[in-house]
């Protein structure tokens, strides 16, 4: 038998630098921390779904866990960075929202099993509160001359929710399991997270910056990203809600939203989604 060939060191750390610079590593060591939490059991990974144009994508991975009649679906994608730090904007003056609101997609069984559940985006109070947003400062923007932009990540998540969630409804892993489902896109990143609370007066028109010393920026472990990103082909269903965790939080996250129920806040909002693509 020939002897496999040894690595010296120098080509070892070569390749290891390697995969320093790849994602993957962190995708799975994400997954790997998740399937190990409480109540929580990954369901797929590399979820294949296509976007408008026909395009395939890859979700990296979906979790779910039981609570009472209600399962908690958690669609993931991990983003590893280096360099980047995301800075949450809330100005004191904004839309009010209630600290646990979340505006996602919900289904639940049709009531004959001939037919696919109802798919809703709906309002549901999440079991803790936390900051939300509508906008996000990446920096630096590492190898790129343009501005990084959070809403680049978030929004292929919330399409790729989409399509998980009508795979669930059509002919799925619920059929299996009927039951009303809450979907939750969760965007997992290395990179530390702030909120910076501030008064919009102190901005300077004339030079659109913010006054030094009139800002406060907080750390956070996870920010409800929310602000209306297309979904449905042809179809508006108003705001989404991504949730943004610190990974080295995600287990406390994932507790905490297995906890307790979730409770629709305002059923005057729902927008009813179709079953299939339009």
């Amino acid at each position: 038998m020939t002897p496999e060939p040894e690595m010296d060191s120098g080509a070892n750390g070569h390749m290891l630098s390697v995969l320093g610079e790849s994602g993957f590593p962190f995708q799975i060591a994400i997954a790997d921390l998740v399937g190990n939490c409480h109540g929580w059991e990954i369901v797929a990974t590399e979820y294949p779904w296509q976007d408008a144009k026909g395009v395939d994508h890859f979700l990296d991975f979906v979790a779910e866990a039981k609570i009472d009649e209600q399962t908690i679906v958690v669609t993931v994608e991990c983003k590893k960075t280096s360099k980047e730090t995301y800075t949450f904007l809330a100005p004191t003056r904004r839309i009010f929202r209630p600290e646990n609101l979340a505006r996602c997609v919900c289904s639940q069984p049709d009531g004959d099993a001939r037919f696919p559940d109802m798919l809703f985006c709906r309002d549901v109070g999440l079991p803790r509160p936390a900051e939300w947003a509508a906008f996000c400062v990446v920096s630096p923007c590492a190898n790129s001359k343009k501005p990084a932009l959070l809403e680049d990540d978030a929004r292929p998540l919330v399409h790729a929710t989409d399509a998980f969630a009508r795979w669930r409804a059509t002919g799925g892993r619920s059929r299996l399991r009927p039951s009303k489902h809450v979907f939750l896109p969760l965007l997992v990143t290395n990179a530390p997270l702030f909120v910076a609370t501030y008064s919009s007066a102190d901005v300077s028109l004339g030079t659109g910056r913010l006054a030094n010393g009139s800002q406060q920026f907080t750390p956070a472990s996870w920010v409800k990203f929310t602000k209306a990103f297309t979904s449905s082909p042809g179809m508006d269903l108003g705001d989404r809600t991504v949730i943004v965790v610190n990974a080295g939080q995600l287990a406390n996250l994932l507790a905490e939203l297995s906890g307790d129920s979730y409770v629709p806040l305002n059923l005057k909002t729902d927008v009813r989604m179709p079953a299939s693509p339009l």
